[in-house]
């Protein structure tokens, strides 16, 4: 039996290839979590015109479960090997380690110098690179990237945290850029303007990287607000909201006449609930027995 909660994570899914089937005016692909979805999902997603490919996520606890802040290979090649149990095999993979390494490398306090000397930096970026090329050796033919890297910024000011190229020696180690651009407040809050003056700001860094190291830049997108200001944070954003932001990134033009290469869909596997989740229809959805129709209707105006 498929519980009402994950219902609703498999119908929001629908909802946003159908988003992205609307505006879609080039052969652009949609990364999505393929495990987490039930087999009526997934059948929709096969009958689809457009392209879907299934990304894989590496996450802490698959490289660091001790959070010692060094890689423990021996975990990564397990996890490896249950990701893609062919050494050949071909795929997408997101490393997703946000530890003390990755905040180091963020971090204010080296961002002002054009040759870093800081140590800590130095140590993480070390992790970061000797695990991409572990990964790469034992599956030479999965593609690579780091989720949010570079680092998500707010506005103008922020961006001191990926200036003078000093992510370059990671990132071209990698296969793909990996943006994260999740939504910071209701169109509402502080007009849809600033959400698309949010998304080129950080679109305009990944291509910085992307255009001069010549990869391929495909962000990760969520449906829900991921706000700095915890008021907002998580609230479902309303379908025709949605659909403009899509619009937006589909339409975006780099300096040198670049377009994304497609979305990462992100969906977290955590159940949904009214703690987690703030919207009044998630609400009256736990609230309510609806069925996935009612669900769907809702969301489709049927």
């Amino acid at each position: 039996m498929i519980n009402k909660k994950e219902n609703m994570r498999n119908i929001l899914i629908i909802v946003f290839f159908t988003f992205f089937n609307k505006v879609s005016a080039q052969d652009s692909s949609i990364y999505f979590f393929k495990n987490r979805y039930n087999q009526n999902t997934l059948q929709k997603i096969e009958q689809s015109r457009l392209d879907f490919k299934e990304i894989k996520i590496l996450l802490g606890y698959m490289i660091d479960p001790k959070r010692q802040e060094v890689a423990d290979y021996k975990r990564v090649k397990k996890s490896l090997e249950t990701l893609f149990p062919n050494a050949n095999q071909e795929g997408v993979l997101c490393i997703d380690w946000e530890n003390k390494l990755y905040q180091n490398i963020r971090g204010n306090n080296i961002t002002r110098i054009k040759s870093v000397s800081n140590k800590e930096y130095l140590k993480g970026e070390k992790e970061f690179i000797n695990l991409i090329k572990f990964i790469k050796k034992l599956r030479p033919n999965v593609k690579v990237g780091i989720f949010e890297m570079p680092f998500r910024v707010y506005s103008n000011s922020e961006i001191i945290k990926n200036t003078n190229q000093k992510l370059d020696p990671i990132l071209k180690h990698v296969d793909i850029i990996f943006p994260c651009i999740y939504i910071p407040f209701p169109a509402k809050v502080k007009s849809i303007q600033s959400n698309y003056d949010f998304l080129k700001i950080n679109l305009d860094l990944a291509f910085n990287y992307g255009d001069r190291l010549k990869k391929p830049v495909i962000p990760f997108v969520w449906y829900l607000y991921y706000s700095p200001d915890n008021t907002y944070r998580k609230e479902l954003i309303p379908k025709d909201e949605l659909w403009e932001y899509i619009k937006y990134i589909e339409s975006y033009k780099s300096s040198s006449n670049k377009r994304v290469s497609g979305i990462v869909w992100w969906d977290t596997p955590t159940s949904y609930s009214k703690t987690l989740i703030r919207n009044t229809f998630i609400d009256d959805y736990n609230k309510k027995d609806q069925t996935i129709n009612d669900v769907f209707s809702y969301y489709f105006d049927l």
